[in-house]
């Protein structure tokens, strides 16, 4: 019975840690990159409120695609915390969107770390297919609309080097 119960969680780690790759690699799966406009969306926020793609043309943006399940996407998750924290004040709009990821599993997450970023949560993938077919984290830094920087997942992103992205546009 030990050798199961180590195969069992052998195979949940394997699982989680290649979630996220989606047996892809590069930007290639990428429908949206630098100097792209971003597509017309509406989002349904945690608060009740909706964002759209409108309000997001309006100066500086942050859109970052995630899930709670990828390991990847948790640490990249830790870093925005810190540029939302640092940069929300400062008149950037954020958009945190799930990718097939319901509100309670993202809310349990988002407890448990002490996040104060507003989230938007996507049971299916209708919003992430308008920017990419696969890989996440994907963040997406934009000026009136135009994508300017992208992150994913190689390299990682770093707080530092996000919040350099957005400053180098104000």
């Amino acid at each position: 019975m030990p050798f199961m119960k180590k195969l069992l969680c052998i195979l949940s780690l394997a699982c989680i840690f290649f979630g996220c790759i989606n047996d892809d690699t590069g930007d290639e799966n990428a429908k949206i990159t630098i100097g792209d406009h971003i597509p017309v969306f509406t989002i349904e926020i945690d608060d009740g409120s909706t964002l759209n793609s409108i309000e997001l043309e309006k100066g500086i943006a942050c859109i970052m695609f995630f899930t709670t399940t990828c390991q990847d996407c948790r640490n990249a998750l830790a870093q925005m915390q810190q540029v939302f924290d640092s940069q929300s004040g400062e008149g950037v709009k954020f958009a945190f969107i799930s990718r097939e990821e319901s509100a309670q599993s993202i809310s349990a997450y988002w407890q448990e770390n002490g996040y104060t970023m507003p989230y938007s949560a996507q049971n299916d993938r209708e919003i992430y297919s308008l920017f990419a077919s696969s890989i996440i984290p994907r963040i997406y830094i934009c000026k009136d609309g135009v994508v300017t920087a992208t992150f994913s997942d190689t390299p990682a992103p770093t707080a530092a080097g996000i919040n350099n992205a957005i400053n180098s546009l104000k």
